[in-house]
């Protein structure tokens, strides 16, 4: 290992949208936690990233703790570890002893905020989350032979909210006790405690405070173009953009930079009443099986705690 670069020993590994990038930013603030230096590697998640990612490899990958030397604690999120069916296995490979993060949202709230960022980042070119919803089955049908976008299963939106068989990996893995499931809803009501607990969980100090402020509000493009461009650039573009021979720390700062100069926060529209009704009835078994897999009663979701009690057998 060279000097200065540990292997990461806790994991923040998602879901999507429910809170991990504020969590990342507050346990980055703590003075005995290292924070990778940059959020989603998705180094483990081989399974949705291909040959030519810049993270696949180990080295790439370790370079990310540069600087981590002396920290109690070594951490890095990616929230589609989650979702991979390969990176559970792939982190207890390199440490058996991790700890893992896991945090869940109401699918009724994570569907069409996941939408929304993907509409922002180029990615999601349905506008309409019903219409997209109904894509999905040929969607998947394609991804296994079209890999231009980072990640494509980012638009299986019910897939990414069915929780179950997604938790149930990594409590195979590392054990109960060593997986925290924290819920979006928990997090947004009280999210001192919630940080407080995690601390705890991860054995450093709970005294420590430190500000919360709100971090990855919705967003929309200011120029649907612009954000075309910078999130899923054309060939030639890429190629002219390496060819001018800026160091990758500038060309990630620029941009940044433009990514923030394009982006305007405005609340999310809420949800048509028939299309809510339509993610309720279709997301209620999913929600029975986490309760079941939980043990729990998730009344934090009150959508889905009648629903949810009734469906597929649960108790």
């Amino acid at each position: 290992m060279r000097k200065g670069i540990e292997t990461p020993d806790f994991f923040l590994v998602g879901a999507p949208k429910c809170g991990t990038t504020a969590l990342d930013s507050y346990l980055d603030a703590h003075p005995e936690i290292f924070m990778a230096l940059q959020k989603e590697s998705h180094h483990f998640a081989t399974d949705l990233t291909d040959e030519r990612d810049k993270y696949r490899s180990r080295e790439a990958y370790l370079e990310l703790f540069r600087g981590a030397e002396g920290a109690r604690r070594v951490g890095e999120s990616s929230v589609f570890y989650l979702y991979s069916r390969a990176a559970a296995e792939a982190i207890k490979a390199l440490r058996s002893d991790a700890r893992i993060i896991v945090m869940l949202r109401n699918p009724l709230t994570m569907i069409p905020s996941l939408h929304s960022e993907n509409l922002f980042s180029g990615y999601e070119v349905e506008k309409d989350l019903a219409h997209a919803l109904d894509a999905e089955d040929s969607r998947l049908a394609i991804m296994s032979k079209q890999r231009e976008l980072r990640i494509p299963e980012r638009l299986l939106y019910r897939r990414i909210a069915d929780y179950a068989p997604q938790l149930a990996r990594f409590f195979g893995a590392f054990g109960r006790e060593r997986v925290k499931v924290v819920l979006y809803e928990d997090f947004a009501a009280n999210v001192a405690q919630v940080y407080r607990d995690v601390l705890q969980f991860l054995g450093v100090d709970t005294e420590f405070e430190t500000a919360f402020p709100i971090i990855n509000a919705n967003k929309v493009p200011r120029t649907s173009l612009l954000a075309t461009l910078l999130w899923r650039p054309p060939r030639i573009l890429q190629r002219a953009w390496r060819g001018l021979g800026l160091p990758s720390s500038l060309q990630r700062g620029l941009r940044k930079r433009l990514v923030r100069l394009n982006a305007r926060k405005t609340p999310r529209a809420r949800l048509s009443a028939a299309l809510e009704s339509r993610i309720r009835e279709e997301m209620a078994p999913p929600v029975a099986r986490l309760e079941q897999l939980l043990g729990r009663n998730l009344s934090v979701w009150p959508e889905f705690s009648r629903a949810a009690m009734s469906a597929e057998g649960a108790p």
